[in-house]
């Protein structure tokens, strides 16, 4: 991880949206693609972009929002980023000219359920039980591959740090997200404490986005984010290198780099 930058702020969520907005403005034709994580990042800072859309996006201006990475259950799991952010963003969107696109929305719901049962296990894919739906995984990884690659360079991502260094669903020790040119790929975590298949961006992906910020709140995340700067090479996110890379942190999490 290099060329980053800190950024320390008493609202984070206030702070994410300015930068996206200022990321809008300087876009040719003020036009992004946003990419937003899930989980408590979301939650706990999305409301604050929702309630703000009518500024961040000029009257000129149009966002496409994607999604960094998804589980692979249906749209009525509470496991589903998609909902989230439909809940938290565009449900909220009151007119702006925003474009939702996800990897698993409108795809073959029966395959999801069952794939978010087969779950428990970072061996699936290699069980036979996985078999029937390999072709649908593929079809999948093809069809957001395909919309990753029509974003425009000037893509906006926003990314939270797991606990164990993880970004997206970029898992420890899975070298597989590392190769150039690819930019999706399914995740799952080793170590077997987060269970669900996911789609996700990939290192390259993420690398070759024109801005990054990695949200980090708390000290306990800011310790996960001291070893990620110490040791970059044992982890997911120490292999960030955007062009603009923002460390976006909260005081408690400042406080523990004396900044």
């Amino acid at each position: 991880m290099d060329n980053y930058r800190f950024e320390v702020s008493p609202d984070v969520g206030a702070s994410l949206s300015n930068l996206l907005a200022r990321h809008i403005e300087t876009s040719p034709d003020h036009r992004t693609s946003f990419f937003a994580t899930g989980g408590s990042q979301a939650t706990m800072w999305y409301p604050t972009i929702a309630s703000k859309w009518n500024s961040i996006i000029s009257k000129n201006g149009a966002l496409d929002l994607f999604l960094g990475d998804e589980r692979l259950v249906p749209l009525e799991s509470p496991d589903s980023n998609t909902r989230l952010i439909n809940d938290l963003l565009m449900e909220k969107a009151s007119g702006a000219d925003i474009t939702y696109f996800t990897p698993t929305l409108g795809q073959d719901t029966a395959s999801l359920i069952a794939i978010e049962q087969l779950c428990g296990s970072s061996t699936l894919l290699a069980n036979e039980e996985i078999e029937p739906y390999r072709k649908f995984l593929a079809s999948l990884i093809n069809r957001y591959d395909e919309l990753l690659e029509k974003t425009v360079s000037n893509r906006f991502l926003h990314l939270g740090l797991g606990p164990d260094g993880h970004i997206a669903s970029i898992f420890p020790n899975r070298t597989d997200f590392n190769i150039k040119g690819k930019f999706c790929e399914i995740g799952y975590d080793l170590a077997q404490v987060n269970k669900n298949l996911r789609l996700s961006v990939t290192m390259d992906f993420i690398n070759s986005s024109k801005t990054v910020v990695l949200s980090v709140t708390g000290r306990e995340k800011a310790k996960v984010l001291r070893k990620v700067l110490e040791n970059p090479s044992d982890y997911p996110a120490g292999s960030l290198g955007a062009l603009d890379l923002i460390i976006l942190v909260d005081e408690d999490a400042a406080s523990e780099f004396d900044l």
